[in-house]
C-alpha cells in the first residue's frame, strides 16, 4: 500500500464529513487503489431497502449507464445490502462466497442489471444504521473477484474512518439545523440579545443587538468577543459572564450545582447619547434547549435595556424565555414582592403543597434551586422588551 496515497485518501474521507459532494473524490480514489470498476456509497431505507441517496466513483461511462436504474429499482433488491445488514456494521462480504452460479443464474439483480451493465463481482458492507436508514459501501468489478488477501486489508483499514466521517457528517448536519432553530428563537425576541460562551465569545447576536452594537461605542463586538470601551466595565462584564455560566445545566434537576450560576446586571453609559445602558447577563435557558442549539456546554444571554419598566415585562421574559405557566408567573410575581410560600398560598387561595409544586417547576425551568436565586434571576431580567412598551 502506498503510504502517501493512503494518507491522501484519509484526508478526503474526513473532508467528506463537511461536504457530501466530496464523496465522489473518495470513491474515485478508492476505485483506483483497489483497481475496481466502481466504488459506491449509498443510503437506503432500513425497512424497504429503497435507495435514498447514492454516490459513485470510478468508470464514468459505466456509472452514467447504470446509476439511475440502481436508485430507481435495483438497489432495493441488491443482495449485498440484505446480506451485509444481517452482519454487524463494518463486516465486509465477498459476493462469490455467498452467491454461487446457481444463485446468480436465477437472480433478477444479476441477470437484469449487474451482468447486462458489464459487472459480475462485488463486495460490500453496512457502515452505519441510524434513524431508520442504512449507509452501505460497495465495490463492483467486471473481471476480478474481490480477495480477502488482496482487497480486505485496505478495506478493513479504512472502514472505521469511513464510519467516523459519516458520524461526523450526521452530527454537523444536526448542529447546523439546531443552530438555525436557536437563531430563529433568539431572533423572535424583541430585545437586543447576544449569546456568549463562558469566555465572552459571541456565538450569535440577533437583529436588535446587531443594530444596537453597530452605533453604540461603549460596548461592541471585537475579535468575536463582547467588549466594553473601558477597563472597569470590561472587568465587570467578564465577571458577570463567568458567574452566569459557572454551571452546565445539562440536567435541570442538578440543583446543588445550578445554584452556583449567578445572573447579574450592570450599567454603562452610552457614549452616543449619554443614556444609561443596562445589561442583564443570565444563564442560557433550557426551556428552548438553546445551549444544545448553539452547541455550547456553558453559555449566557446578554440582554440590553435602556429604559425603565415594571413586572409586566418580567412576566413576559418568564413566559417567553423560560416557558413558565400563568400560575407559575403569578407565584413568581408575589415571590419578587417579598411574600413567603405560605403568604403566596393565602393570597392566591392555594394549598401550600401546590405552591411548592409550582416553585419546583420554576426552579427547574429557570435552572435555579432556591427562592433567593430565583428572585435574583428575575431582578436581573430586563424591565422592557415587549413591543410597544
Amino acid at each position: 500500500m502506498d503510504l502517501d496515497q493512503f494518507e491522501m485518501l484519509l484526508g478526503d474521507i474526513y473532508e467528506s464529513a463537511w461536504s457530501t459532494a466530496h464523496w465522489s473524490t473518495v470513491l474515485n480514489r478508492l476505485a483506483e487503489m483497489t483497481n475496481c470498476t466502481i466504488a459506491h456509497l449509498y443510503i437506503s431505507d432500513h425497512r424497504t431497502r429503497k435507495v435514498l441517496e447514492s454516490y459513485c466513483g470510478g468508470d464514468e461511462r459505466r456509472i452514467s449507464a447504470a446509476h439511475q436504474a440502481y436508485i430507481d429499482h435495483y438497489g432495493a433488491i441488491d443482495p449485498r445490502g440484505a446480506k451485509s445488514s444481517s452482519l454487524s456494521p463494518g463486516n465486509w462480504i465477498l459476493c462469490q462466497e455467498h452467491f454461487d452460479e446457481r444463485y446468480v443464474s436465477r437472480s433478477e439483480f444479476y441477470q437484469d442489471y449487474l451482468i447486462p451493465n458489464g459487472f459480475r463481482y462485488g463486495t460490500g458492507t453496512s457502515l452505519l444504521t441510524s434513524n431508520n436508514v442504512d449507509i452501505s459501501f460497495g465495490l463492483l468489478d467486471e473481471a476480478q473477484a474481490f480477495s480477502r488477501e488482496i482487497h480486505l486489508p485496505l478495506l478493513n483499514r479504512i472502514t472505521p474512518h469511513l464510519q467516523r466521517s459519516l458520524q461526523l457528517g450526521q452530527r454537523l448536519q444536526q448542529l447546523t439545523g439546531q443552530i438555525e432553530l436557536g437563531s430563529n428563537f433568539i431572533d423572535t425576541l424583541p430585545q437586543p440579545v447576544v449569546v456568549c460562551s463562558s469566555s465572552g465569545k459571541v456565538i450569535y447576536s440577533n437583529r436588535g443587538a446587531n443594530a444596537l452594537l453597530a452605533v453604540e461605542h461603549c460596548i461592541r463586538i471585537e475579535k468575536q468577543h463582547l467588549v466594553c470601551a473601558d477597563t472597569h466595565h470590561q472587568q465587570k462584564l467578564s465577571a458577570l459572564i463567568r458567574g452566569a455560566s459557572s454551571v452546565n445545566f445539562s440536567t435541570a434537576r442538578q440543583c446543588s450545582r445550578a445554584s452556583r450560576a449567578e445572573p447579574g446586571i450592570m450599567t454603562t453609559r452610552s457614549l452616543r447619547n449619554g443614556r444609561n445602558l443596562h445589561l442583564s447577563v443570565i444563564p442560557v435557558p433550557q426551556s428552548h434547549g438553546v445551549q444544545a442549539d448553539f452547541a455550547i456546554d456553558q453559555g449566557v444571554l446578554v440582554l440590553f435595556d435602556s429604559h425603565q419598566g415594571d413586572f409586566s415585562n418580567t412576566e413576559y421574559w418568564l413566559t417567553s424565555l423560560y416557558r413558565c405557566s400563568p400560575a407559575e408567573v403569578r407565584i413568581a410575581k408575589l415571590l419578587l414582592e417579598g411574600q413567603s410560600p405560605e403568604e403566596i398560598g393565602l393570597s392566591l387561595g392555594l394549598k401550600l403543597p401546590t405552591v411548592r409544586t409550582h416553585l419546583r417547576n420554576l426552579f427547574e425551568k429557570t435552572g435555579t434551586s432556591r427562592q433567593t436565586a430565583l428572585v435574583r434571576l428575575m431582578a436581573s431580567l430586563p424591565t422592557t422588551g415587549i413591543v410597544g412598551s
